[in-house]
């Protein structure tokens, strides 16, 4: 057996394609190698390291958000932040400095609704030398079922513009939204006060009640909400009285349907806990 070699030769010099070939390889490895010189893995260990998170990311409107944290390998002379996006355009500010190591920070209070995003921030001579994951605060706050209703799906009569008082009992009740008084809705139906999309809201507080005397009869008037990922929530009282149902909402699309045992019109009132001041989202 015997290898041949095939040879050209470059100013009277003989190469060997085997040998140019194993040069080539030579080369192309160490270029690889040189990708990640020591000198740059030791600017990757020497890098500050941040992490942030909080500790209740839905909180009410008035309350202060609070974060833990944890530095390592930030400068002497670098200074850390604690920094809020703020605008339409997402700029950051700083709203804390802390010091480096493990600790807590408080960040000033938050006065309106919304959604709200912060990050901790190492920086040095105005730039940031490195920054932590992001983090979501949800401030939220009483909206009146008039505004619910003004953004309505669906609506028989309901709304800010809408509304006035009836007398249940011994009591006078102030209304924004009723149902279907012609639909004659008694008990298993259920008749529509409003239907409301995709929202921002994690509660909502409903009171209801229906025109007239109190009776002994056993006659109620009731109020019920469905949506998608939660069994139904419901209410009753009896004619004459005032009655209060609080439910959960998960944010998917929700109706509220009211009904009583007489077929009697039924009147609501109340309000959601949301962090947009419309309810939407």
């Amino acid at each position: 057996m015997f290898t041949a070699y095939a040879t050209f030769r470059h100013k009277g010099v003989a190469v060997s394609r085997r040998v140019l070939a194993v040069t080539a390889a030579f080369i192309t490895g160490l270029s690889m190698i040189a990708i990640v010189s020591p000198a740059q893995a030791s600017a990757q260990q020497r890098r500050p390291a941040l992490s942030l998170h909080v500790t209740h990311s839905r909180i009410s409107a008035g309350q202060a958000a609070r974060f833990t944290y944890a530095t390592a390998r930030v400068p002497r002379a670098a200074s850390v932040v604690l920094q809020r996006q703020f605008g339409s355009s997402h700029v950051w500010r700083t709203v804390r400095t802390v010091t480096a190591g493990k600790g807590t920070v408080t960040a000033p209070k938050l006065t309106q609704l919304g959604h709200y995003v912060y990050r901790l921030a190492a920086r040095e001579h105005r730039k940031n030398l490195a920054v932590s994951g992001r983090r979501s605060v949800y401030a939220y706050g009483h909206v009146s079922m008039g505004v619910l209703c003004n953004g309505a799906t669906n609506v028989y009569i309901c709304g800010s513009d809408f509304g006035g008082t009836i007398n249940t009992g011994d009591h006078t009740f102030t209304y924004v939204g009723q149902n279907n008084g012609f639909a004659d809705a008694a008990p298993p139906d259920w008749d529509d006060v409003f239907d409301f999309g995709t929202n921002s809201c994690r509660s909502m507080v409903v009171q209801f009640a229906s025109e007239g005397d109190a009776t002994n009869d056993g006659e109620v008037d009731s109020v019920r909400l469905i949506q998608s990922t939660l069994d139904p929530q419901s209410a009753s009282t009896p004619i004459g009285t005032v009655g209060t149902m609080r439910a959960r909402l998960d944010g998917t699309p929700f109706s509220l349907g009211a009904n009583a045992t007489g077929g009697q019109q039924v009147f609501t009132n109340g309000y959601a806990d949301c962090y947009t001041a419309s309810g939407q989202r």
